[in-house]
């Protein structure tokens, strides 16, 4: 590895108390750049008393709060990510600060600075060898890799080319999307670049592993399938515009929410498998389950189309939002203030519940999975599955 002598790490240790209230982080004197903010006593509780969830919202959608947990966020910031990684919860707050939590009870293992507030960052992974368990952060010029267990900095990288998107991993292979337009493999063991694929325009959405293969879609609308090893071309094409969100993996196709108004199911042979037009650019990245494609299009509803085909199954009317996960048998649905079930087969709603103060949810299983909700306050609640 190559790691860059430049300012070190800076760590912010933890108090660990109650994952409910009073955990308290406190800064150590000494690192440059820090906030003397952070992690205040104070502002863990004000962060408590702003998300108290009631019972009934929550069982409606077929959940019971378990904890809150307090991830380091400056004053005024928000978390900007969070993954759930098996045995740890990563968050990073809009300042740049990352933080490891304990899923069995929200306690923070660690928090650490990564680097000044003003680097942008692209996303968090997770990295397991047989020689070590690393967090991979990702900024748009370098890549930091920190213990997963002490949160130390075990290599910072930096990259032939600035990078824009989360990156797909595959082995020791970090691939990115570039606003050059280049498909980017960063090898994270010797801190080099493995490969490049140019393509016309910039890639502004995250890589898609499809069977096997890297999947990117350019802000031109050519999409490619690479082999990940080399960066080898399998096939290519291109749709009539770029995408907005995130595309996903259906089956052997890539499934494209574009701008172009149109949802797409895309071959690795470079052709349009299927197409699903509608009237207005999609901004939402679609999710496959079961054989089925869910997606919003905004002059329907909440839509479930045949993967294979684009058939459409059913049009859930008045619905707006991203797939979840599925509770009890029932789609969960989140549009950003509200949350609704429906029946996968028929479309149609069961039950609404109003979130107030609610960011993001995450499921760490698609099926009555733990469900962790991201407040705007900067909280992260477990929710658990309750009999429905």
């Amino acid at each position: 590895m190559r790691p860059s002598p430049r300012r070190p790490l800076c760590r912010l240790v933890s108090t660990l108390g109650s994952a409910v209230v009073g955990l308290s982080l406190t800064m150590l004197g000494g690192c440059g750049g820090g906030h003397s903010t952070h992690g205040a006593s104070e502002q863990g509780s004000s962060r408590a008393d702003s998300f108290k969830p009631g019972v009934e919202p929550w069982a409606k959608i077929g959940y019971r709060w378990d904890w809150s947990g307090f991830p380091a966020v400056a004053n005024g910031g928000t978390i900007r990510f969070f993954d759930v990684q098996g045995d740890a919860l990563v968050a990073q707050d809009s300042s740049g600060v990352v933080t490891l939590m304990e899923p069995a009870n929200g306690r923070v293992r660690w928090s650490a600075e990564v680097a000044n507030p003003l680097t942008r960052f692209v996303g968090i992974n997770r990295l397991k060898t047989d020689r070590a368990d690393l967090v991979i952060v990702s900024g748009e010029s370098e890549v930091y890799q920190l213990n997963a267990q002490t949160g130390t900095l075990v290599s910072r990288q930096s990259y032939e080319r600035v990078v824009n998107t989360r990156p797909v991993m595959v082995g020791q292979l970090a691939i990115y999307g570039t606003s050059r337009g280049e498909v980017l493999a960063h090898h994270l063991g010797t801190g080099f670049k493995a490969w490049g694929f140019g393509t016309p325009g910039s890639i502004e959405t995250s890589p898609v592993l499809v069977g096997g293969l890297v999947a990117t879609v350019s802000s031109g609308g050519e999409f490619t399938f690479l082999e990940p090893s080399r960066g080898g071309l399998i096939g290519r094409g291109a749709i009539y515009a770029g995408i907005a969100a995130d595309a996903v993996a259906g089956d052997d196709l890539l499934i494209a929410a574009s701008t172009d108004q149109s949802l797409w199911g895309l071959s690795p042979s470079g052709r349009s498998v299927w197409r699903v037009r509608t009237s207005a650019p999609l901004r939402t990245s679609p999710v496959v389950h079961g054989g089925v494609v869910y997606a919003e299009l905004p002059d329907r509803g909440f839509c479930a189309f045949d993967v294979g085909t684009g058939a459409e199954r059913w049009v859930c009317k008045g619905v707006a939002g991203r797939l979840i996960g599925v509770r009890g048998g029932r789609l969960l649905v989140w549009d950003g203030r509200e949350a609704v079930t429906i029946d996968p087969v028929r479309g149609s709603v069961i039950e609404r519940a109003s979130l107030d103060g609610v960011q993001a949810m995450v499921a760490d299983a698609f099926e009555d999975g733990n469900l962790y909700v991201i407040t705007r306050g900067g909280v992260v609640a477990k929710f658990l599955p309750r009999p429905m």
